[in-house]
Formats: C-alpha cells, structure tokens, sequence
C-alpha cells in the first residue's frame, strides 16, 4: 500500500479517536501518512483511505474483532471527512460513504516565476497585504558591510524590484533561483546547460544567508529573545559573479556549485531560493532556502525584518508581482564606515577623506581616480553602472543617473 497526505480537519493530519493505540504509538498525536485501500476489483479507481495505527472495535457488539486502522468516511450530514472503524457495525455497506477516486495530477509543490513574468524582475510582499504597500527591500543597517533585506514602505525609495535569476532550473519540481540587485548581463543567449538557461554571466548583489559571516560580524544574527532562544539569520546582497553552473563571490572567493551533481533534485545552498506553494489555490508561497547546512530554512519576518527560520510553522506567506522598477537602481551601499551614493551624473563618498578613490565602469576602464580631500567628495562620471574602488575597502557598485 501507498503512503499519501490528506487534507483533514483542515491540516494534514488525523485525529485521534477515543481508542487505545498500537504500541510505541502513544505519543504520535499528529498522524500525516494514511494508506490507499484499493477495495473493488471490478473498479480499480475505487479506494478508502485508512490510518493504520489506531485500534479500534464495532461499538454495537455485533462483532468482538479488534481491527488496526480507521477509515475516512464523508459524513453524510455535515460533508466533513471523519474516522470511523474499519470493522461493520452490522448495518447498511461500512464502505458506503468513504469510496475516494484517486486521479494523477501535474501539480508540483513549487512555484517557476519564470512563466508568469518576461523580464525576471519581481516585487515580493506578504500575502496578507494584498495591495503589497510593503516590499522586500535593500536597506543599510549600521555596522553591516552589505545591504539587508527587510520588508519596508514602498514609498520610502528603497531597492524593491529584485532581479529573478535561474540558478538550477532542470527538473520542474523544484525549480531554484538567485535573487538579485543592481546586475549586469555581459552577455544573455540560450545555454546547452541544462540546469541553466539564461544569463550566462551576470554580475550582481546576489541575495545570501548571511551565517558564514556571523562569527565575524554579529549584526547578521537575529535573536528575538522575547519569543524563543532561536536563531534566526539575517539575509544581505552580496556581490558575486553567476557564469553558468558556479556563482563566485567577489571578495571571499567562496565559490556555490549549482548543477545537479550538487543539487540534486530538490537541494539547495545559502544563495538559492524556491517558491514552496503553502495552499490548495496555489497562489501563495513559502521562500525556501537553507538554514545551515544540515537545515532546510524558510523566510520569516519579525518587525519588518527578514531572518531564516529552520521552523517551516514560523514560514511567512509572500506573494510576487511583476515590478515596474529596475533591480539596478541603487540607495546608499554602505562599505565598512564609507558610504557611496550614485546620482545624476555624479559619485558622493562619505568618510574617506584622504583616501584614494578609483572609478571604474564594468569594462575595467578607469572613468577616474583621485585623493579625497574630504569626508564628503563628489566625482563627476558618465551615466551608468560603475564600480568605485576606496583604499583599504571592499569595491562596491553604484548607478549613476
């Protein structure tokens, strides 16, 4: 017999009757697995769906056999799905109001955006905020080295339309993806990988769990002390480069091998994301990524800020639209305690004074190169992604209007 789930008492569980259990049972209170009992051979599409583990016994004496299981039946008066014995109870057919049709369907557990949107750039918010008034969003948050994702006000100008990039689209299943800020597509064309079918090499802040860095920097660890001693993980843009099946991070070097040799059918890492379907109307998702290592992890919001839970009860309900924006606008990308703002054909550094600044395009061509003489310099540059290099920081992208 097969083992499926079934939606009952609106969760995917049984309920217990009033009945003694099998033993090593006595605790399992939350049941999801139930069996398929074929019980016609003239009509092989016939079932009854049985919990195995529950003992129990007719209730008007006609019989005195034990029977381990109980079947699902409609009730008739109230058409709610209810356990009821396995064994008749001496009156009318005790299969007579729980023949279930069993149909395959195509239906996956996970959400391709890719079919839904032409340009791959995207608006996430909570789905209990239907009209999306508070986006996923970049934000800078004091003594982090990159940007954050939080949910905030739309109306606040902040990086909201984020770049869908495939990072392992091969099995319909379980289709996985970056997300992104401010990228840049040195070439786009169909690929001969079959895991990865688009932006061959595209540089970007790419959406990451920031776990590694927690060590080094306790600012990308979130302790919500009020609730429960869980940690949760901050999520941040970081600057990589995707080339087919790697992604390579740009200071670190650490290096996400995204094929199915590594993914497998339904793996993912710290820099992949999948959109979990959570309802029946297949609208609503879970986003999907790891926790740890070990740990499959889900996004969860605690006042407006996103973490990694490894709970999937704690899971936030998102919802996607397709994004008017640009995932290269850009709002202050903070680099240690230097700051560097693009604007209308101008670059503004804050507190580098008396540091050397380069300014270069994504080609590698220098546009500029300078000693600051204050905290708060400005360096004209043409319109366009550029890339401002200040001494003894990490290099950051900016765009210029």
């Amino acid at each position: 017999m097969t083992s499926i789930q079934v939606k009952f008492d609106d969760n995917l569980f049984s309920t217990n009757l009033d009945a003694d259990e099998m033993s090593g049972t006595e605790n399992v209170k939350n049941r999801r697995a139930f069996y398929v009992k074929q019980i016609s051979t003239e009509d092989p599409t016939q079932f009854v769906l049985v919990d195995p583990l529950v003992v129990t016994q007719t209730g008007n004496g006609t019989s005195t056999k034990t029977a381990y299981g109980a079947r699902l039946f409609v009730n008739q008066m109230t058409a709610e799905v209810q356990p009821s014995s396995l064994i008749s109870d001496g009156y009318a057919n005790s299969y007579a109001s729980s023949i279930f049709s069993v149909e395959k369907q195509q239906a996956f557990n996970y959400k391709d955006l890719r079919g839904e949107f032409s340009r791959d750039t995207l608006e996430f918010f909570k789905a209990d905020d239907a009209a999306g008034n508070y986006l996923l969003s970049e934000n800078t948050v004091k003594g982090a080295n990159v940007g954050l994702l939080e949910s905030l006000d739309k109306n606040l100008g902040k990086n909201n339309a984020i770049f869908l990039d495939t990072a392992n689209v091969s099995r319909p299943e379980c289709t996985r993806f970056l997300l992104g800020l401010r990228n840049v597509d040195t070439y786009e064309q169909n690929s001969s990988i079959p895991e990865h079918n688009r932006h061959l090499f595209t540089e970007a802040a790419y959406l990451v769990n920031m776990i590694d860095s927690v060590s080094a920097n306790p600012v990308y660890m979130y302790k919500n002390i009020d609730q429960n001693s869980t940690k949760y993980y901050r999520l941040g843009f970081v600057n990589a480069k995707h080339e087919g099946s790697k992604l390579t991070f740009d200071k670190s070097g650490a290096e996400y091998d995204l094929s199915d040799a590594a993914l497998g059918e339904n793996g993912l890492n710290y820099a992949t994301f999948a959109f979990r379907y959570c309802d029946a109307e297949r609208e609503n998702f879970y986003i999907e990524t790891m926790y740890d290592k070990d740990t499959r992890g889900w996004l969860k919001t605690i006042n407006h800020v996103l973490v990694v839970t490894p709970e999937i009860q704690e899971a936030e309900v998102f919802q996607a639209k397709k994004s008017e924006g640009a995932p290269t606008a850009n709002e202050e990308i903070t680099a240690s305690s230097v700051t560097v703002v693009g604007g209308n054909g101008i670059v503004t550094i804050k507190g580098a004074a008396a540091k050397k600044v380069t300014v270069c395009n994504v080609l590698g061509q220098t546009l500029a190169s300078t000693v600051l003489s204050s905290d708060d310099a400005t360096i004209a540059v043409p319109a366009g992604i550029v890339v401002v290099a200040v001494e003894g920081e990490a290099a950051v992208k900016a765009v210029v209007k």
